[in-house]
């Protein structure tokens, strides 16, 4: 028996076959600035509608909040809070400021989110209160 390959019976490989270009798929069309004709300095329709939204805010009642900086573990060192693309921010440092009443009235409700999980986490870790005489006697999520 002969070890050596014999050369009739090996097609041929990949790298035999003369190579061709790739074809292209997709086909790409060359974007111009031509069709943009808006100036730089010029507001759109958007901006001019945010800007009066940003006096309607001014216009509001102002609310008196003070953010504790126990607050800062879960929100950080400023507390910012967004209504309408209009953004404020507010320092969790125990100082009191006037806020108009739909952004302190957020600020207020992430506050009371932040007590009933902090409430919930105490009522779970204290174990020696949490025997249950039947599995799911104690309701922590509800």
């Amino acid at each position: 028996m002969d070890n050596t390959l014999d050369t009739d019976l090996i097609e041929e490989s990949e790298f035999d076959i003369p190579q061709r270009k790739p074809q292209k798929l997709i086909r790409e069309t060359r974007v111009t600035n031509e069709k943009i004709e808006k100036k730089p300095y010029e507001l759109t329709d958007a901006d001019r509608r945010q800007k009066t939204l940003v006096d309607v805010y001014k216009g509001e009642r102002k609310v008196p909040v003070r953010i504790a900086p126990s607050y800062a573990k879960y929100f950080g060192r400023v507390m910012r809070v967004a209504i309408n693309g209009i953004i404020i921010a507010v320092k969790c440092d125990g100082v009191t400021v006037e806020l108009p009443e739909s952004f302190a009235g957020e600020v207020l409700r992430r506050m009371t989110e932040m007590d009933r999980y902090e409430m919930r986490l105490n009522k779970m870790a204290a174990v020696q209160n949490n025997i249950e005489m039947s599995p799911g006697q104690i309701n922590f999520f509800g």
